[in-house]
């Protein structure tokens, strides 16, 4: 995937793939002629072996045959036993030279025949990646122009109770500033029942990701921990955030529900880097659009001490795929076209690596 999420570079990056999958097809025809012409170069080579023993076995019993007419004639008898061993030993040598020529040559061939096969095999591996490279690619592509997603029409529950979150710590913010103390004090106490209730909503098993219909979408596994215990632990963890990394990541929450389309920076659409960027422009952070140069704009994490509105990265170098830590094993990301913004498990297994936003 481009750095920098384009369809553009998509595009130039999806010629080059067709490319080097057109020139391991090509290897790999080239190897399956050089197989087949090396099978039929040992098939003659070894009736060669086959014509010239038998030939030897004829000559044996013929001289065997005429050794005996002439030793029961007595004529002549050693001179002409003599004449046909020493014929029969030149032409045995000769032929011995022949015979380890030929099998000399049958090794070679069988050797060059192995090592095309493995060859061969060396190629599989590597066009299985160059598929998968383009299909990504033509998946990508083709989401950018895809009017038709498997997401919900209008904001999810998430994305409303995050938008409220979000609107009372502004107006708490905007109240205190004014001096109206009391005002600012009502406004903290309606934030915090919506992030209860945002928290209960994060915690869910499926949480975030809808059918058309409203059904719930299985999206993976979920941790074998009841949504309470979770929502108890976003609850601390959100506890601990500063204005900053909250309105990151409420403003990430709140596109929950929104088509995923690459290369999409808001405010309606949203590829995986365009949300991050997004997302964090709230705080006055500038992040490029592309999940490898998001992921290394900030220092290493480990797993277990990431807060949220740390980047999660997929792929080599991050260049695949980023998703917002929110705390308790949960991600917001635009995962893509089947899905668009959604919260989700967070993944570590797959994981390229994690990075600590200011």
């Amino acid at each position: 995937m481009p750095a920098d999420d384009s369809v553009a570079s998509a595009q130039m990056l999806l010629t080059q793939v067709v490319a080097a999958i057109e020139e391991v097809q090509a290897r790999r025809t080239t190897l399956e002629q050089r197989i087949a012409t090396g099978e039929a170069e040992v098939r003659q080579t070894r009736q060669r072996l086959e014509d010239l023993e038998r030939k030897r076995k004829a000559r044996a019993v013929g001289a065997f045959i005429n050794g005996d007419a002439i030793v029961e004639s007595k004529i002549q008898v050693d001179d002409q036993r003599v004449r046909i061993i020493t014929s029969i030993e030149g032409i045995e040598t000769m032929d011995g030279q022949r015979r380890r020529a030929i099998e000399v040559q049958i090794a070679r061939l069988d050797q060059r025949i192995r090592d095309d096969r493995s060859s061969l095999a060396a190629t599989e591996p590597e066009l299985a990646e160059l598929n998968a490279a383009r299909q990504m690619l033509q998946d990508k592509i083709s989401s950018a122009l895809d009017t038709t997603v498997d997401v919900p029409v209008g904001p999810t529950d998430i994305a409303v109770t995050a938008a409220a979150a979000l609107g009372r710590r502004r107006s708490a913010s905007a109240l205190t500033a004014a001096g109206d103390l009391a005002g600012a004090a009502a406004a903290t106490e309606a934030e915090r029942r919506e992030l209860e209730r945002l928290a209960a909503l994060v915690a869910r098993p499926t949480p975030g990701a809808y059918n058309p219909d409203g059904t719930p979408k299985s999206i993976g596994p979920t941790p074998a921990v009841d949504p309470a215990t979770l929502a108890t632990r976003l609850l601390a963890e959100w506890s601990l955030m500063d204005d900053r990394r909250m309105t990151v990541m409420l403003f990430a929450l709140q596109q929950v529900g929104k088509r995923y389309v690459w290369g999409g920076a808001g405010p309606d659409v949203y590829d995986c880097s365009g949300l991050v960027m997004r997302a964090w422009a709230l705080a006055g952070v500038r992040l490029e659009h592309g999940s490898a140069s998001q992921v290394a704009s900030g220092p290493p994490v480990a797993v277990g001490e990431m807060i949220p509105g740390d980047l999660l990265g997929y792929g080599p170098g991050s260049n695949k795929h980023v998703t917002m830590y929110i705390g308790a094993d949960r991600v917001v990301e635009a995962k893509g076209s089947a899905y668009g913004v959604i919260v989700n498990n967070a993944r570590y297994a797959d994981m390229d690596g994690a990075a600590r936003m200011p």
